[in-house]
């Protein structure tokens, strides 16, 4: 075989290289739009209302709502509303406002599958600040 035959045949060779690059990125893309989407029950246009049984005892319910540009929770806790944004979270779903139940307190729901946290902070502090007030389930049936 001359060099002349040889170039040619070498030359596809990088093009079949990139082309498998190119299908990868396609496929991680597409992974990653996946593994982003949220569950079913939290994009419905409407708020969805959610029980939880929590330790200790407190009486709370969530209603998401995933309408707008940015997800909203409505929290009632006792007979108290709050209404939480959600905020960046490396895992799960977290939401944060800065009017909590007392003044210059926070609040932070964040919930993970079927279970969430209730935290309360202070006003211009850290994810060290926050203490845990409740630890929650969603109720049953």
């Amino acid at each position: 075989m001359s060099h002349l035959a040889a170039k040619f045949l070498l030359v596809p060779f990088p093009l079949v290289l990139l082309a498998a690059c190119e299908q990868k990125n396609e496929t991680s893309a597409a992974n990653a739009t996946l593994m982003a989407t949220p569950r079913p029950s939290a994009t419905a246009s409407a708020p969805t209302a959610t029980a939880y049984d929590c330790r200790p005892m407190l009486k709370l319910s969530a209603a998401y709502d995933n309408s707008g540009a940015t997800p909203k929770v409505q929290l009632t806790i006792g007979e108290k509303m709050y209404e939480l944004t959600e905020v960046i979270a490396a895992s799960g779903a977290k939401y944060a406002t800065d009017r909590g139940r007392a003044p210059g307190k926070t609040l932070v729901w964040w919930t993970k599958g079927r279970d969430g946290t209730l935290y309360e902070g202070k006003v211009g502090g850290t994810d060290v600040d926050e203490k845990e007030i409740s630890s929650c389930s969603e109720r049953k049936g």
